[in-house]
């Protein structure tokens, strides 16, 4: 599980993931079912809610759940794999 942003009850605000371009149209169909959902890029990557999330696992729809936040390392190897000015 991946951290976000929390709610008042301690619940994930927005999950990211991205939907597999071979199940895509029964994965949406079953998402917007449910209620909205946003597209964030090209690459079939989506902002779901946590009730989204429940029914992906519940109905076993494949796909995968990607980072939002960026780890303090990942910021420090981006830093340093930068040319300095």
């Amino acid at each position: 599980m991946t951290q976000s942003t929390l709610n008042r009850k301690g619940n994930r605000e927005m999950i990211k993931v991205k939907i597999p371009r071979q199940t895509w149209h029964k994965t949406w169909k079953s998402l917007r079912q449910e209620g909205p959902v946003t597209r964030v890029s090209q690459d079939y990557i989506y902002l779901i809610s946590d009730r989204h999330l429940q029914i992906l696992w519940g109905k076993q729809l494949p796909f995968e759940e990607i980072d939002t936040v960026v780890s303090p390392s990942k910021k420090i190897g981006h830093l340093l794999a930068s040319p300095l000015q």
